[in-house]
């Protein structure tokens, strides 16, 4: 049985070797394949072997240009990708996201926009529309951030990042949203609360975990959950009903309790 390596090579991840040999036998040598039910994943095939490859964080694997690019480039959830040869000049909206839309250029790669904070994308004009023309059925109140967050009763408003999309964040009071979008090309520091350059935003889905060891660290966007790493993996855990995660306890505590986010 062959050793699992995990290497960084420009824009992608080396997680793992062998097992797909079968796959790559009749495949050209150096050529790349998506992997099923997946937006980062590819095959990776040489002389015969493959090799599991998985994009950066922040890419997806682009079946038309047979590499990894940006995600915003290459529109894929839930291992769906919404472009292809069939809906090129196609516009649609990007899920959970009302002010998000594609255009479909070729093959599986699009051109990402947003439109000016408090319009929507109107799917019926494609155009950037008032949210009652538009009747967006993304629901906010299924996904309101700020109740998901707690500063411990020190203030009754506060601005929270969101937890899919880097540029967008949210500014909340007394429990109510209210959602921003970054300039493009910049994310939302939630510790700074102001849009920066990315690299300086340090924006993730989840925190980097050491190599070796157990350790836990707060989730990015959720006070109800944590994030567990074991030897350089991490898992996404949740508190359970009525309990956040205290980032300065390292552990789940009681709502009224707990200190959530540092402002």
């Amino acid at each position: 049985m062959k050793n699992v390596a995990v290497i960084l090579v420009g824009f992608f991840v080396v997680v793992a070797m062998g097992a797909h040999e079968e796959f790559c036998r009749d495949k050209p040598n150096g050529t790349a394949y998506p992997q099923e039910n997946s937006c980062s994943g590819y095959f990776f095939c040489d002389n015969g072997e493959g090799f599991d490859m998985t994009c950066e964080n922040g890419f997806h694997f682009s079946v038309r240009e047979g590499t990894c690019l940006k995600a915003e480039e290459v529109p894929c959830y839930d291992g769906v990708r919404l472009c292809n040869n069939d809906n090129v000049g196609h516009f649609f909206q990007e899920p959970e996201n009302c002010n998000g839309y594609f255009t479909c250029k070729s093959g599986d790669v699009a051109e990402h926009f947003t439109c000016s904070n408090g319009l929507h994308f109107n799917p019926n004009t494609f155009q950037c529309d008032f949210p009652y023309n538009a009747n967006c059925q993304y629901n906010h109140e299924e996904h309101n951030y700020c109740t998901a967050y707690s500063d411990n009763g020190n203030k009754n408003f506060f601005f929270v990042p969101d937890a899919h999309k880097c540029s967008r964040y949210y500014f909340c009071y007394n429990g109510q949203q209210k959602e921003f979008v970054c300039p493009e090309g910049s994310h939302f520091d939630p510790f700074n609360n102001y849009c920066t350059k990315p690299h300086e935003a340090g924006c993730k889905a989840t925190p980097e975990c050491p190599t070796e060891g157990f350790h836990v660290f707060p989730h990015p966007a959720n006070c109800r959950k944590y994030v567990f790493c074991v030897d350089g993996t991490p898992h996404v855990q949740s508190c359970g009903p009525n309990f956040f995660f205290d980032y300065q306890a390292s552990e789940c505590r009681a709502t009224d309790e707990s200190v959530c986010f540092d402002h």
